[in-house]
């Protein structure tokens, strides 16, 4: 009888500890995998397009805007450091869930390195970010498995399968948002929100294409690619615009326009295309797209998505109605934003760019002088609508050189009215 006891206790002491794990393991975890794919998960209908690459993706293609413009239904499973290796597995993952008619694959994952190794511990965090939404499966056990090949990556698999054994040691970093998942409005995508310059660019045309296919990217690429046609899934390549400063990252380009032809995939490789973006006001740091940037992009892109391939507009379909609530969270979000940087010129004008859900005004002083404010001159001619000249000095205002008033287009209430 003592025996049959102590077994009892032994299995309520395990069953306890096993019941406080799973209550603390969802407090611990880092919340932005699971933040990013909230929508992606609790959606029943499928998403026609996926888009995948590292942070160039996530930072220059807005799923929220594709949906206004050309009714798109998709969503942006970009992250940062996300080289192709890592895309594979997320695409495959992803697929479990929906089934998508193209998947737009971002190559700069290989076009910023040099040996193309890119899936070993050094991109830990990566792959968390990208991989940690995704339920315990067959699948998921699979691409932790082919990630992590070195010798001695056992631990390391455990711990990307088992959360708890990754997060347990996060008691002091918890923090309020630790205890309430925050969803994203904006399926996946990252505004960034900044005005610098980029370094860019480099003579594309003098640049000899580089030979790259025994690259471990471009072989997974290549599987990509193979998965698509396997599934029936259209496929898009892309070089998203960043800082091309070197010989090496043009050749590398120049090698995936041969690629692209091989596989008989369209490519759209902004290093060698006229840019649409301006390289001294679209961009968040030298690699990647601030607000502005991406929207030129992104029309660009949608615009492309709608010409050469089948995919439905969505706006008038009972099924996809929900998506203009989550488009009204999402103008919600975006006057929270501007909001927030109200006491900031050169960010609020360049949040105004390819701005259709916020209506303003830009008046600009009888003092105001380009070549003294250079950068708030292209910031105004970036304008999508004429700026006003005042005749006078703005009253209660004298020392501002720049009025802006927004109105939400929802309800023509008025937002804001800043002076600079």
């Amino acid at each position: 009888m003592t025996k049959w006891r102590e077994v009892l206790k032994a299995f309520v002491f395990c069953t306890l500890v096993v019941l406080i794990v799973l209550l603390i393991s969802p407090i611990l975890e880092r919340k932005y995998a699971k933040e990013k794919m909230a929508d992606f998960f609790s959606q029943k209908e499928d998403f026609d397009v996926l888009f995948l690459g590292s942070s160039h993706m996530m930072n220059s293609i807005y799923p929220m805007e594709l949906w206004d413009k050309y009714g798109i239904v998709s969503y942006n499973l970009g992250s940062h450091n996300e080289m192709l290796p890592l895309s594979y597995w997320n695409l495959r993952l992803a697929t479990k869930y929906h089934k998508p008619k193209l998947a737009v694959i971002d190559v700069y994952g290989v076009v910023k390195t040099i040996d193309g190794v890119n899936t070993t511990e050094k991109n830990l965090g990566a792959i968390h970010d990208s991989l940690d939404a995704y339920p315990i499966s067959k699948l998921k056990m699979g691409a932790i498995a082919d990630l992590f090949r070195e010798k001695n990556s056992l631990k390391t698999q455990i711990n990307f399968l088992f959360d708890f054994s990754t997060y347990h040691a996060r008691w002091e970093e918890l923090a309020e948002e630790d205890f309430e998942l925050v969803e994203q409005t904006e399926k996946g995508a990252n505004m960034r929100s900044n005005v610098t310059s980029s370094t860019r660019r480099i003579d594309y045309e003098k640049t000899p294409e580089a030979n790259i296919t025994s690259y471990e990217s471009t072989k997974y690429l290549r599987k990509i690619i193979n998965f698509c046609k396997e599934n029936g899934i259209e496929v898009l390549l892309t070089l998203l615009p960043f800082g091309a400063t070197t010989k090496e990252q043009a050749g590398h380009a120049k090698y995936y326009e041969k690629l692209a032809k091989d596989e008989r995939v369209n490519y759209l490789n902004f290093v060698a295309l006229e840019p649409i973006e301006n390289q001294q006001i679209d961009y968040y740091d030298d690699d990647h797209l601030n607000a502005s940037g991406a929207r030129k992009v992104t029309e660009y892109v949608g615009k492309y998505i709608k010409e050469k391939y089948q995919i439905t507009n969505h706006k008038t379909d009972e099924k996809y109605k929900f998506w203009e609530d989550d488009y009204n969270e999402y103008i919600d979000f975006k006057v929270k934003n501007l909001k927030k940087y109200r006491g900031k010129r050169e960010i609020y004008l360049m949040l105004l760019a390819k701005e259709d859900d916020i209506f303003y005004e830009v008046t600009v002083s009888k003092d105001f002088r380009s070549s003294k404010s250079p950068k708030a001159a292209i910031l105004l001619d970036n304008l999508d609508r004429e700026y006003n000249m005042a005749k006078e000095a703005f009253p209660g205002h004298e020392d501002s050189l720049i009025r802006v008033v927004t109105w939400d287009k929802r309800d023509n209430k008025k937002i804001d009215e800043v002076y600079f």
